[in-house]
């Protein structure tokens, strides 16, 4: 067993730097009323940096993935696929783990004459779920 700290966006909720326990595979907290539970299973991820105010990469990943650039610090859904917003430059690109593949070439493919970086960075985050009153 080892420790996870939470820290970003997560420690609003939660408080700054608290301590979890780590078991395989699942996370458990219980701090001030709300529940996380870690491993949602496997989601697809892809990471797209470049310029996101350029409408023809505002218009791929809308035809791509159907979902549109959030705003700053902010999140879009539609169905099974979502596009989080990471930075001024980046976003994370959420979809079906098995389908991440085909939508990194389509993504790449479609943005050849641009200048961005598309990874697929799946094995490199896990999901939580929260729960609680907050």
């Amino acid at each position: 067993m080892c420790g996870v700290h939470i820290l970003g966006p997560c420690a609003q909720m939660f408080g700054q730097g608290q301590k979890a326990a780590v078991f395989p595979r699942a996370i458990v907290v219980h701090l001030a009323g709300c529940f996380m539970r870690a491993d949602q299973g496997l989601t697809g991820m892809i990471t797209l940096r470049g310029d996101l105010s350029s409408t023809v990469i505002q218009n791929v990943l809308s035809s791509v993935v159907g979902v549109d650039i959030p705003s700053v610090r902010r999140a879009q859904w539609r169905a099974d696929r979502g596009v989080l917003w990471m930075s001024p430059d980046e976003i994370l690109v959420l979809c079906p783990y098995a389908q991440v593949s085909q939508i990194l070439a389509q993504i790449k493919t479609a943005l050849a004459d641009e200048h961005i970086l598309a990874v697929n960075v799946s094995d490199a985050r896990a999901s939580f779920e929260l729960k609680g009153e907050r």
